[in-house]
This record gives C-alpha cells, structure tokens and sequence, in this order.
C-alpha cells in the first residue's frame, strides 16, 4: 500500500498536479494532523504537588524514522491565550509541577496539537488544529483567594444530610491547594451551627464566620451554598453556578445579594441584627425567594425581572405597603409577623397559596381576580374576617389551622411542577417542614 501511494503521487508530480509545500508531504502524512487531539483528564495534585495532563491524538506514531510525531500544549490564564506558557511532548501525557501554576495559582486554560516534522530530501512540518480548550482550576486555598472563607476551605465544613450533620472535607489531600479533582466534588459549600448535650444542656458550637464570599468562582461545581453565620455587607455569586444560596446569621445592618443564576435565595438575620436594607434586586433567575427582615426592616428589593419569581416568604419588615402585581406568576405568598397595611396581588393571576401570620396592621384584602386560589390562611391576623377578605368561591379559606395544605396531593403536584427540579422535592421538606417557616 505503501509503495502504491508513492508511484501515485511520483505519477502526479510528472503530470504537474503535485506541488511541494511547507504542508505538503513527499509522502501523505497529512493523516497525522487532519484530526485535534482530545483533552480527557481531569488532573489532580499528589504527595510531590505534581500532576499530569493526559490526551488522546488519534493516530499511531509512524515507523518511518524520518517522521517525528510530537505535541504543543499551550497553558494560559485567558481563552485567547495571550502570555502563554508553551511546552512540549512526545508522548500523550504531560507532566507539571503545581509552582507552574504561580504562588496563588487561578483558573487556567490548556489546549494541545499535533506537531510533525520530517527531514530528508524534502523537510516539511505541520500542525493541527487545536484542541477545544479545556479549563481547569489549580488554586491556594489562602488570604489572597479566598479573603473571607480560607479558613473554612481549609479545615472543612459540616452540611445537614438525612442522619444529621456531617463534616464535609474541601481540601481531601491537605496540601493547602484546590485541585480540579477535588473542585471536581464541591457540590456543596456549607456551615452549620452545631449543638450538643452537656450535663443536660444543649450546648451551641458557632459556625465559622464568613464575611466575603469572594473566589467563590473558583468552585465551578458548586451547587448549594449554605451557612450560618456571615458578617459582610455584599454576598457576590455573579460567577457561580449554585441552584441554592441560603445565608443565614447576617450581622451587618444591610446586605445585598447578587446571585443570577440561583433559583432559591435565602436571606436571615442573626437574632439581634436590626437590618434595614435588604437588596435581592440582582437576583434575577429565583423562582424562590425567603427574605427575612428583622424588627421592622425598611427596605426590601425584590428581583428586577418579574417573570420568575413563583414563591415568597418575608418575615418583621416595616413599611407600610407591598405591591406584588407586577410580579404575576408568583404562585405562593407568605407574610409573618409583618407591618405593612396594604398587600397588593389582585393581578397575581396564578396565585394558588397565601399565608398572613401575626400581621396586625392590615385590615382589608382583595382575593376576588385570584382565582386559582387552592388555600390560604390567617393566623392570628384580627384585621382579615371573613367580611374583609374579598375571595372567589373556589379555594378553601381558613383562620389559624396553618398551612394546613402542605400535606395534600394538590400541593405536592404544585411543587413538583413549580420546580421540575429532582434535588428540590427532598429541599422542599427540609425549608418547609423546618423551624424557619413557622
């Protein structure tokens, strides 16, 4: 076959349709970079801090000893790989040293290519395409990284499953470093108020305070982000993909969330914060919001886009009003311990669940256009009889039974089709069914 290729392409110089190029083989080697090699590792650092980058190039090596078959990797900070570092091999592996990727390392991006030379009468040499880029994470978990939550990346966190608290370990190798393996496995950054019983008393152990979430983006596999205590004034996920963030035990006075891309935002002060400002306005993609104010909180901006909240629960905010017709596809409502006057959902024509709790200053609500309505309750809210609420026919309408309609099908079918989302329904039993809702 070989010699047969090699009379066909002498037979067609003869006749003048061969030319001879920088890319252009005396014998057709193009086969050798036609296709990019494939990026498949998914690397992590050892005991030495080394690690190997692997591919796959799709062809074999030829036997002609003439042909050298090797690889360019370029290994960059940026997509367009300006400042590369540029190294080389003659095998699918690469081997690096965790120094390469600086004192602090980052977020980085590879790509690879074959690269063939062949001496002889006609030297020539090619290249193929690129890979597709592959992004990786090789980060020090420290001050510089992560100025607000180091200490919790480095001795671990503790998250709630079915059988209780659990420790959950970041760093699983204790080098001080995020590999992508390990990035790989946070799912979930989470701090928990811990107690236990001493001489017949339960005894709180704090959760680790945070105060900036910064270096958050680093954690490209995150999907729940959970703690107990937080002190900034700022909580940026601008860049991390977590379905759910809930921040509990916030002692700054004012706090603004920015998380576009959670579907649930949990915001609670801590027991003797007076917050006054409370800012979810950039939360934009939350189908579920719980905001809680805290002895009569000023201010609260809800998301800027209307479309996409379905679900709100907001507890001791002062002001007197609350307008809620813009944002029509909310589903469920919950009022608790709340000062405002006037609440406005005549135009929330999806409208299933309502619930006002200790809300002593309204005296009148308009349900009539809510017709989807399936139930609501007021509990302990004397302003709202049945002569000052304005209701359709349809809906069950009770006075301090409770959200009586968290066990029925109804709502179960309601929250599955709200969220069609797997992770949820066993999340939704937890929020629902826990202290923070009562």
């Amino acid at each position: 076959m070989f010699k047969m290729k090699k009379t066909l392409l002498m037979l067609l110089c003869l006749v003048g349709v061969c030319s001879v190029s920088k890319t252009a083989y005396a014998t057709d080697y193009s086969y050798l970079t036609e296709k990019a090699p494939e990026i498949y590792t998914t690397p992590s650092l050892d005991s030495e801090g080394k690690t190997n980058i692997t591919w796959f190039s799709f062809v074999s090596k030829p036997e002609d000893k003439t042909v050298t078959l090797s690889y360019e990797i370029e290994l960059a900070k940026n997509q367009e790989f300006t400042e590369a570092q540029t190294f080389t091999s003659v095998s699918e592996t690469l081997e690096l040293d965790k120094t390469t990727f600086g004192a602090n390392g980052g977020k980085f991006y590879i790509r690879i290519r074959n690269s063939v030379n062949i001496t002889g009468e006609t030297p020539s040499s090619a290249v193929s395409p690129w890979s597709e880029v592959k992004e990786m994470v090789f980060v020090k978990i420290n001050k510089t990284n992560f100025p607000g939550m180091y200490k919790v990346l480095q001795n671990g966190g503790k998250e709630s499953t079915e059988k209780g608290i659990k420790k959950v370990i970041y760093d699983t190798n204790k080098d001080g470093w995020l590999d992508p393996v390990e990035i790989e496995n946070v799912n979930s950054l989470s701090t928990k108020d811990t107690y236990k019983k001493k001489k017949g008393k339960q005894v709180l152990t704090k959760a680790p305070t945070i105060s900036s979430f910064k270096g958050v983006e680093f954690l490209t596999g995150l999907d729940i982000v959970s703690v107990d205590r937080f002190s900034g004034k700022k909580a940026d996920f601008s860049n991390c993909p977590a379905y759910m963030v809930n921040i509990k035990g916030v002692t700054s006075k004012q706090i603004t969330v920015i998380a576009p891309n959670a579907k649930m935002v949990y915001v609670q002060p801590e027991v003797d914060t007076k917050i006054t400002k409370i800012d979810l306005s950039k939360c934009n993609n939350a189908y579920e919001i719980l905001a809680y104010g805290n002895k009569g909180t000023k201010t609260l901006k809800l998301p800027k886009n209307k479309e996409n909240l379905r679900v709100l629960s907001l507890s001791e905010y002062g002001f007197k009003s609350l307008d809620l017709n813009s944002y029509t596809n909310l589903q469920q409502l919950y009022l608790y311990e709340c000062d405002m006057k006037s609440v406005k959902v005549n135009k929330c024509k999806d409208l299933r669940y309502i619930y006002f709790y200790f809300c002593d200053n309204i005296k009148s609500l308009n349900l009539k256009s809510n017709k989807k309505l399936r139930g609501a309750d007021f509990y302990e809210t004397p302003g709202l009889t049945k002569s000052t609420v304005k209701r359709p026919k349809n809906g069950k309408y009770t006075w301090n039974k409770g959200k009586w309609w968290y066990s029925t099908a109804a709502y179960k079918k309601d929250m599955n089709k709200l969220y069609n989302m797997p992770a949820y329904s066993q999340n939704a039993n937890d929020w629902y069914g826990s202290s923070v809702y009562k």
